[in-house]
């Protein structure tokens, strides 16, 4: 099908070309016939020489489609059936390659949330007002972590937190056919922000609240940067479309988020009812889908 389309393409540029003004016809009438022969000759040589150049631009535009046809129609699918049943899942390579690429993301969004002062007291405090009960919004992970109750999160108690979260995702990706699992999953976590107050006082409630709106922030542009590409294009927001590829990495890390939950997050965090996920939108999906799973341990999230 795709041959025939390549050949009707070729035969309708030819044929438009050979009937165009630009072409040199040669009829036999008794104008024709006044044409001296060197006059003739000379002419068929320009035609021929225009239609060689002609043919030429036809073939390396031919040669093109075929490669857009080939790149097409060899483009790896994502696999049919996910291990779970919750839609379809990536390969190895591919969710693999994408946690490469979001590390680096990541990096980037850190720096660029405090440099453009995303991460400023007034940016806290406009984040703070759209979070259920605001700051209150992170006392059940504060209190899980706190586990002496001293009302301080050491670092030694922010690790354990730490390796208990990566240790879930770890057989997350072990479950979808990871068979070497790297060591450090992430390459910015809280146990690497503000790590002075850590290992002195521990973080009180505020400070601990204020790095998780940082993460939040960051994680949510790093995705915003990633997947905002829908057909190569940057347009400031992620689509439907968009969000789709994106869910499907996200599930890779995340057990029991499943496609229909991803969907409704979709709409659910879509808070000016636009049909797609600005920037900062993307920070509270990011932050209400750690909180739901990890507060439930991947087992009831919605």
């Amino acid at each position: 099908m795709k041959q025939n389309a390549l050949k009707y393409i070729y035969i309708t540029s030819l044929t438009a070309f050979l009937t165009s003004s630009n072409a040199l016809h040669l009829n036999k009438t008794e104008n024709n016939n006044k044409i001296s022969p060197n006059l003739k000759s000379s002419l068929l040589n320009q035609q021929k020489t225009s239609l060689r150049s002609h043919l030429d631009n036809h073939t390396s535009i031919l040669q093109s489609n075929k490669r857009i046809f080939s790149s097409s129609s060899t483009k790896k699918p994502i696999q049919a059936k996910c291990y779970d049943g919750n839609g379809p899942c990536l390969s190895v390579s591919d969710s693999s390659s994408w946690l490469n690429t979001m590390n680096k993301y990541l990096h980037r969004a850190s720096n660029d949330v405090l440099k453009l002062r995303i991460f400023s007291k007034i940016g806290v405090k406009k984040y703070k007002r759209f979070l259920p009960g605001q700051l209150e919004f992170y006392r059940t992970e504060f209190e899980f972590c706190d586990e002496d109750s001293n009302g301080f999160v050491s670092f030694e108690e922010n690790v354990k937190c730490q390796k208990l979260a990566e240790d879930l995702i770890k057989s997350q990706l072990k479950r979808q056919g990871w068979a070497k699992v790297p060591d450090v999953l992430f390459s910015i976590n809280i146990t690497k922000l503000n790590r002075e107050v850590q290992k002195t006082t521990g973080l009180n409630f505020d400070q601990y609240g204020k790095l998780k709106i940082f993460l939040a922030m960051i994680w949510g542009r790093a995705l915003f940067k990633k997947h905002d590409s829908y057909g190569g294009m940057k347009n400031n927001y992620v689509c439907i479309g968009e969000w789709s590829d994106t869910q499907a990495y996200l599930r890779t890390l995340f057990s029991g988020y499943t496609q229909k939950i991803a969907m409704n997050h979709f709409g659910e965090f879509d808070y000016d009812r636009s049909g797609a996920l600005e920037e900062v939108e993307l920070y509270y999906l990011f932050d209400h889908l750690w909180y739901r799973w990890f507060s439930t341990k991947g087992k009831n999230i919605y």
